[in-house]
C-alpha cells in the first residue's frame, strides 16, 4: 500500500523535484483540457461557417452549356438545388509602376468565378467584407486571403491571363469571405469573382461551364454522392459536352475538417503523455 504521507513529505523536502512534478501535471492537464476544448469550438465554428455558405455537394466543370442542361440535372432524383456559374483557371499579377520590381508582380495561379448576380447566389454564398461588389465590366473582388497572397489592396489593378494567352485588365473593388474555399496560401490559387456579364462582354467566355448541385438529406454517404455525380456527368456527355473536373463535398464536412481533427488528436496525445509523465514522477 502506498504511504501517501511519506510521498508528500519526500516531495516537500525535495523542492526541485516537487516543482518539476507540479509543472508536468499542469502541462498535462492543460494539454488534455484546453486542447480538447479548443478542438471542439474550432470544429463547431468551422461547421457553422461552412453551413452558412449553403455549400454545393457536387461541382462539375466542363465545356459551355445552356439552361436546358441545368434543367435536366435539376430533375435527377435526390437533387435539392442547382446553380450555374462560370469557372476560368488562369494567371494573374498586379499592375504596378514600371519601377516596382517586387515579387508581387510575378504571375500567380488564378481561379476566376463568375455568377449572374452576387445578391441572388443560392449555393456557395459569398460575404462582402470590404469595398463593393463588381458593378461594371472592369471590376472584380478577391477572396480575403488572396489579397495577401498576391500583395494587393482595394483599388489596385490586376492583369488576368486565360489559358489561351488572352490578357485583360481588371480593377479590385472589394474583398469577400468564401467559406468553402481553402486559403490561397494552402491551395496556391488566388480566388477572384466577377459577373457573368463581364466575362461574356470581355470575350473571356460565352456561357456558363460549371454546374453546382446540392443533394437532398437522403444522400448521406459517399457512394450515393458518387452515383449522383455520375448521373449528372452522363447528362452533360449525352448533350455532347466534355467534362473536365468533378469535385465532391460530403454534406456538413468543412474542407479543413480532417486537418483540424488530426492536429487536435496529436496535441491531445502530447498532453496525455505530459499528464502521464507527471503521474510517473509522483510514484518515482
Amino acid at each position: 500500500m502506498i504511504r501517501w504521507n511519506k510521498v508528500w513529505r519526500d516531495l516537500w523536502l525535495d523542492k526541485p523535484r516537487t516543482i518539476l512534478v507540479i509543472l508536468s501535471i499542469t502541462i498535462g492537464v492543460i494539454g488534455v483540457g484546453v486542447v480538447g476544448q479548443a478542438k471542439y469550438f474550432l470544429a463547431k465554428g468551422m461547421e457553422n461557417s461552412f453551413s452558412s455558405s449553403n455549400p454545393a455537394n457536387v461541382t462539375i466543370m466542363g465545356e459551355s452549356f445552356d439552361k436546358n442542361v441545368m434543367s435536366q440535372i435539376e430533375k435527377l432524383a435526390n437533387v435539392k438545388m442547382v446553380q450555374a456559374e462560370n469557372t476560368i483557371y488562369g494567371k494573374m499579377r498586379l499592375l504596378k509602376d514600371q519601377d516596382d520590381v517586387s515579387d508581387h508582380q510575378q504571375w500567380k495561379s488564378l481561379k476566376l468565378l463568375s455568377v449572374s448576380d452576387f445578391k441572388k447566389i443560392k449555393l456557395n454564398k459569398l460575404y462582402l467584407e470590404q469595398g463593393n461588389w463588381p458593378s461594371d465590366n472592369q471590376d472584380v473582388v478577391l477572396e480575403r486571403t488572396a489579397m495577401d497572397f498576391v500583395g494587393a489592396q482595394i483599388g489596385d489593378e490586376i492583369i488576368i491571363q486565360t489559358p489561351n494567352g488572352k490578357e485583360e485588365k481588371f480593377h479590385i473593388t472589394g474583398t469577400v469571405l468564401d467559406p468553402i474555399r481553402e486559403t490561397s496560401h494552402i491551395s496556391g490559387y488566388a480566388y477572384a469573382y466577377t459577373t457573368l456579364e463581364t466575362i461574356i462582354n470581355r470575350k473571356l467566355a460565352n456561357s456558363v461551364n460549371t454546374a453546382l448541385i446540392q443533394v437532398s438529406p437522403s444522400v448521406n454517404n459517399k457512394k450515393l454522392l458518387d452515383d449522383l455525380a455520375i448521373k449528372a456527368r452522363d447528362i452533360l456527355n449525352s448533350n455532347h459536352i466534355s467534362v473536365f473536373t468533378i469535385d465532391l463535398v460530403e454534406p456538413n464536412k468543412h474542407w479543413a475538417n480532417d486537418i483540424v481533427k488530426s492536429t487536435g488528436t496529436i496535441l491531445e496525445i502530447y498532453g496525455l503523455l505530459g499528464l502521464l509523465l507527471g503521474t510517473g514522477l509522483i510514484f518515482n
